[in-house]
């Protein structure tokens, strides 16, 4: 899973069978994605308000929550073993 960037937007990009794929785009950057294990979940931080969120969302449904809003020194994001949570390390939070 990577970030490309084009002129206007962000596209996180997700390999499967070979071949890439589009998961999400956006005009804000997209930064420090994160695929759950069963790639179902993904997270990742974006800056659509201007400010750092935390975003998780959902691969099937598309549905997609804010987890933490305005998120300072983000360092990382990932799933724990079990799904159950996101492990965010960050600076500081507002």
């Amino acid at each position: 899973m990577y970030v490309k960037k084009d002129l206007n937007s962000y596209s996180l990009m997700l390999s499967r069978n070979g071949k890439e794929n589009s998961i999400l785009r956006s005009k804000s950057s997209i930064s420090m994605p994160a695929l759950s294990d069963d790639r179902q979940y993904i997270a990742y931080i974006s800056n659509e308000r201007g400010e750092a969120d935390l975003f998780l969302q959902n691969l099937h449904s598309a549905r997609r929550v804010t987890a933490i809003r305005s998120v300072v020194n983000p360092l990382e994001v990932s799933f724990s073993k079990n799904k159950m949570e996101v492990i965010l390390v960050s600076g500081e939070k507002k």
